[in-house]
């Protein structure tokens, strides 16, 4: 892979191994408050405990599947972007990208980009964006500058 990296190096962290890491730790515990010492006297904050762990196991691991599974890692290329999957790698012309905007609901910023038709990996691309690079930018509220720069790119392109 050839180009400068706009996400993050943490992002096969983000995607593959902090879900992994969470989800079983949290069915882990949730297993151990369930199985713990069978036989004792129901005690009334252990089981509020316990249903407690089986809910955010439930509730938490969908939610954290979603948020990760569908991370990118995105790479600069000359006029292009490769966009992958860590399975496939796909070169997107920057004039089919239709919209990029900064997705403020979650930490870390997520830049959202939605292509005019739909590709092999998706028509949406989310990615994580270097830390670094929008440092200043966090502090003060603004745009991480690769949204910018990946506008910038479009308008170029059309």
């Amino acid at each position: 892979m050839t180009g400068r990296r706009l996400s993050s190096s943490l992002t096969f962290f983000s995607k593959v191994v902090l879900p992994l890491v969470w989800i079983a730790g949290f069915v882990l515990c949730a297993a151990c408050v369930f199985f713990v010492s069978p036989g004792k006297a129901r005690d009334p904050g252990l089981q509020s405990l316990k249903w407690a762990f089986l809910l955010v196991s439930l509730v938490g691991a969908p939610a954290f599947l979603w948020f990760a599974a569908g991370l990118k890692r995105v790479t600069r290329d000359g006029p292009d972007l490769l966009i992958s999957n860590y399975r496939r790698e796909l070169r997107v012309p920057v004039g089919e990208i239709r919209h990029v905007y900064q997705s403020w609901a979650v930490s870390p910023w997520r830049v959202v980009i939605e292509m005019r038709s739909p590709t092999e990996l998706d028509s949406t691309f989310v990615f994580i964006p270097r830390f670094r690079d929008g440092l200043t930018h966090r502090a003060l509220g603004g745009q991480h500058p690769v949204v910018e720069e990946i506008r910038a790119m479009c308008d170029a392109a059309r």
